[in-house]
C-alpha cells in the first residue's frame, strides 16, 4: 500500500495434484489422484492453469463483473440443492442462492428466510 492505493499485491493457488497420502492432523485432505484415481502431469497443469488465469484476467481488466460473478454463481458447490449446515446460531437447512456483492453466501432457510454468511461462519454438514 502506498498512501491511500493499494500499489500491487500476491495472490497464491495452493492444489494438490498427485499426493496420494498427508499427514495425520489435516482434516479432510484431498488430491486430483485421489479424487480420479489418475496420475497427472504437473507441467500441463500448470500450463492449463496459467491460461485459465490470464483469461479471467483479461475479462477482470475489461470490467466485465457481470461475467465473473455469473461464472462464480453457476459453480457454487450445492447451489439450488437443499443441504444441511452448521453455522455460529446452530445448525440450518436450506437452499444455496449465491453470494452477494460483499461475497457472503446467501442462503434460503426451508421457513424461506434468506440469511447471509461470512466466511467461517458457515460450513456444510457432511
Amino acid at each position: 500500500i502506498i498512501g491511500n492505493k493499494i500499489s500491487g499485491s500476491v495472490a497464491g493457488i495452493g492444489l494438490n495434484i498427485n499426493q496420494l497420502k498427508f499427514p495425520g492432523e489435516i482434516p479432510n485432505p484431498v488430491s486430483l489422484a485421489l479424487i480420479s484415481g489418475e496420475t497427472y502431469n504437473v507441467q500441463v497443469l500448470q500450463d492449463e492453469i496459467c491460461e485459465k488465469l490470464q483469461e479471467w484476467y483479461s475479462v477482470l481488466k475489461e470490467g466485465d463483473r457481470d461475467k465473473i460473478d455469473s461464472a462464480y454463481g453457476s459453480n457454487l458447490y450445492l447451489k439450488g440443492l437443499k443441504s444441511e449446515f452448521k453455522t455460529n446460531e446452530g445448525s440450518i437447512t436450506g437452499t444455496i442462492l449465491g453470494v452477494n456483492s460483499l461475497g457472503q453466501l446467501k442462503i434460503e432457510s426451508v421457513e424461506g428466510e434468506e440469511k447471509e454468511f461470512s466466511f467461517k461462519e458457515i460450513e456444510f454438514m457432511i
